[in-house]
């Protein structure tokens, strides 16, 4: 028999937990279906030796039998039945791990109720892919507030990139947004008003100002207390650093930080109504 057909039932037996060898050896016996172990060897191009080595495993996972015969011969199912009988095998296992994960997070729960928070803990948070799906998890936790101040080119990046999906997150769940701009953004704005489409369906959620502070801090207030302060001037959104922490004294002095550069001169604030009459414009 020539193996060279037998590619795809060699990956799929070795995914469901049988080497490449034990692969070769049981689509061998299944197709000679009663075979001494040097016929196996022949045909499967699996050494003798190898093919010994291998039954007692094969014969564990109930995929060979061994005949009482002499010289000693195996015996295999169809490879159908092995099919069914492994992915029977790897059920059982997947069960047994959900319930050991289940109980093991069962255990980090209790710990985490029964210990405080570390509240003083502070994180240098490196937006990457991975940590971009850090970031966007704040969005599905978050239960009140979210408060961010943006630079321009950054608010740019985000609302082509992010917002949507954060926002109806976020939304769903009542959340109110306060976004806090640049003011040099409203002259992109009157040449692409589509830049605040993904605000449409949200403006009742969400409100924006702008301010003419050129050294405003990019900030991310989620809950009034955690937050993630950019600590790198770094024009792509997707390279930037961010202090992240719960810290007591740091979060306040962030809320207050924000809420100043808020509640700035009635001249120095822009509405939401503006943004929807830009979104409106560009219907």
């Amino acid at each position: 028999m020539n193996l060279a057909n037998t590619s795809d039932d060699i990956e799929l037996l070795n995914s469901l937990g049988l080497t490449i060898n034990e692969a070769k050896i049981i689509i061998a016996l299944c197709q000679l279906r009663t075979a001494t172990a040097k016929k196996i060897a022949q045909v499967s191009g699996v050494a003798r030796e190898v093919v010994y080595q291998a039954m007692p495993k094969l014969q564990e996972k109930a995929i060979v039998e061994e005949l009482i015969t002499s010289p000693k011969k195996f015996k295999a199912p169809t490879i159908k039945e092995v099919y069914a009988i492994l992915l029977q095998h790897k059920k059982e296992e997947n069960r047994e791990l959900c319930k050991r994960i289940r109980e093991t997070l069962h255990k980090h729960q209790k710990e985490s109720f029964n210990g405080k928070e570390n509240q003083e803990e502070i994180s240098l948070i490196h937006t990457g892919r991975n940590e971009q799906c850090r970031i966007s998890q704040e969005y599905k936790k978050v239960q009140k507030s979210v408060d961010l101040t943006f630079s321009a080119g950054k608010f740019l990046q985000w609302s082509q990139h992010y917002a949507e999906w954060s926002l109806k997150e976020a939304v769903k769940r009542n959340v109110k947004m306060r976004i806090l701009i640049e003011q040099k953004l409203l002259k992109q704005t009157a040449i692409s008003p589509e830049i605040f489409s993904p605000f449409q369906p949200y403006l009742k959620n969400v409100e924006f100002k702008y301010t003419e502070d050129l050294n405003l801090a990019e900030l991310m207030i989620f809950d009034k207390n955690k937050i993630y302060l950019s600590i790198k001037k770094e024009k792509d959104i997707n390279k930037m650093c961010w202090l992240c922490t719960k810290n007591p004294a740091m979060v306040e002095l962030a809320n207050r930080y924000f809420e100043v550069m808020w509640q700035a001169k009635p001249e120095n604030k822009l509405q939401t109504q503006y943004f929807a009459t830009a979104i409106s414009a560009d219907k």
